[in-house]
């Protein structure tokens, strides 16, 4: 996320579009905390494999890929984050 921040900061050098990513990076984080076990599993054969979920910024165009941590308590660790324009299957 750091990568993409700072695009928006010092290359498009718009901190209105910083803030507003950033927020919703962090409301993207509250929601994954209460919400990861239940969110479906992928339709994608390569996330499925990697054991990877994903979970879409509310406002902005992010796709989260987490895993759920195998523990006596269920953890989402983040994996990577993407712009929903890239790739991210073939990036993996």
């Amino acid at each position: 996320m750091k990568r993409y921040l700072a695009y928006i900061l010092f290359v498009l050098r718009n901190e209105q579009a910083y803030e507003a990513v950033k927020q919703d990076y962090y409301n993207t984080l509250k929601r994954l905390a209460t919400t990861a076990s239940i969110i479906r599993k992928p339709d994608e054969p390569e996330l499925l494999e990697r054991n990877l979920k994903k979970i879409c910024f509310e406002k902005h165009n992010y796709v989260m890929l987490f895993r759920i941590t195998d523990s006596d308590e269920p953890v989402a660790e983040v994996a990577k984050i993407f712009h929903t324009l890239e790739d991210y299957v073939k990036k993996l």
